[in-house]
C-alpha cells in the first residue's frame, strides 16, 4: 500500500488501463478474426510503438535507422495482415483484427514508456500487483455484463476453458509482467520491449500445432516485422 501514493495513483490507473485492461480486450476480440500466429507476429509491432512513444512524449532521439526500421517493420506488418488465400486480403473481419493487435501494440508501447518514466522507482512486483488490482473491478463489471460466464458455464468445454484462462492470468500475465517490469526498470523501455521478438515465432509454432494455416507470406511478413524491430534497436546504440 505504501506505494499506492498520490502521485503514484494516476499513472497506475493509466498503466493497468493501456498497458492491461486495453490490450487485453483488443486481443481476444481480434484472435476471433485472426490467427493466432498473425496476432503473434503482428504483436513484435510493440518495440516500434515504444519508440514512437518515447520520440514523441518522452524525449527519447530518433536515428535515420530508427526511422527505416519502422518502416520495414510496418511494411511486414501489412505482409502478415493482407494475406490472399487466407481470408486476409482486405475482407473487414481480417482488417478489424488486425486493426485491433496494433491498437493493443500502441497501448503496450504507451505503457513500458510509463513504468520507465513515471514508475521506475515502484518495485516491478508492486507495480504488477496495484495496475492489475486497480483494474479489477473494471473488468469484473464487464465480465458480469457479458455473456462470457453463462456461456462458459452452460458449454461442455466451459470448464477447461476458465481453468486455462486462471492459468493464463496466472501465468502469462501475474508473473510475466512482474519480470517484464523489472527488466524495464533495469534497463530501458526500448530493450525491454524486445522480448516480443520471440512471441511471433511460438505464435506461429502454437498456431501451427493447432492446425491453423502457415504460408510462406507468414514467414516472409515475420522476418520482414523482426526486420523493422532489430533496426530500430541498432540505431539506437
Amino acid at each position: 500500500r505504501k506505494h499506492l501514493t498520490r502521485a503514484t495513483l494516476p499513472w497506475l490507473l493509466l498503466v493497468g488501463g493501456v498497458g492491461n485492461l486495453l490490450p487485453a480486450y483488443f486481443f481476444t476480440t481480434a484472435q476471433t478474426l485472426i490467427p493466432s500466429s498473425v496476432a503473434g507476429m503482428l504483436n513484435a509491432l510493440t518495440p516500434m510503438f515504444t519508440f514512437v512513444v518515447g520520440v514523441a512524449l518522452f524525449g527519447t532521439r530518433i536515428k535515420r535507422l530508427q526511422v527505416w526500421g519502422l518502416v520495414v517493420g510496418l511494411v511486414g506488418a501489412a505482409v502478415l495482415a493482407f494475406q490472399p488465400g487466407m481470408g486476409a486480403s482486405l475482407e473487414p473481419g481480417m482488417v478489424w483484427g488486425a486493426g485491433r493487435v496494433v491498437l493493443a501494440t500502441a497501448c503496450y508501447g504507451l505503457s513500458v514508456n510509463l513504468i520507465r518514466n513515471k514508475l521506475g522507482h515502484v518495485p516491478a512486483a508492486a507495480v504488477a500487483a496495484l495496475s492489475l488490482g486497480l483494474m479489477s473491478l473494471p473488468a469484473l463489471a464487464v465480465a458480469l455484463a457479458g455473456p462470457g460466464l453463462s456461456v462458459a458455464s452452460a458449454h461442455p468445454e466451459g470448464p477447461r476453458g476458465l481453468i486455462a484462462v486462471t492459468v493464463l492470468a496466472v501465468v502469462g500475465t501475474g508473473l510475466a509482467l512482474i519480470a517484464f517490469n523489472r527488466i524495464i526498470q533495469k534497463t530501458n523501455a526500448l530493450f525491454a520491449s524486445t522480448v516480443t521478438y520471440i512471441i511471433p515465432l511460438f505464435a506461429t509454432m502454437w498456431g501451427w500445432l493447432d492446425d491453423e494455416p502457415l504460408t510462406v507470406l507468414h514467414l516472409v511478413g515475420g522476418a520482414v516485422v523482426l526486420v523493422g524491430v532489430w533496426l530500430v534497436n541498432r540505431g539506437g546504440k
